[in-house]
């Protein structure tokens, strides 16, 4: 999945710490006011359902272990929202 916006928000990275997830640019939705990437978990979980054909409760599963606990949350935001998948 393409994010049109990418480009821009790598602009804005500032922090030497970021995290840039792989195969989840389309979820990259803005950048924090620390110089972070911030994330749609809603569009974590369409990029891993669509992209790597997950089950939607194996990609909550999958990040919410391999993707939240990165780092102790340290480097990126998550934005958690009601946006339909």
């Amino acid at each position: 999945m393409e994010n049109p916006n990418l480009e821009y928000y790598e602009e804005l990275i500032h922090a030497e710490d970021a995290i840039q997830f792989d195969g989840l640019n389309y979820a990259i939705v803005g950048t924090s006011h620390d110089g972070y990437y911030v994330y749609d978990y809603d569009r974590m979980i369409q990029c891993f359902v669509e992209d790597s054909e997950m089950t939607e409760e194996e990609a909550i599963e999958w990040i919410d272990f391999n993707v939240l606990g990165i780092n102790g949350g340290e480097g990126f935001v998550i934005l958690y929202s009601n946006e339909s998948i």
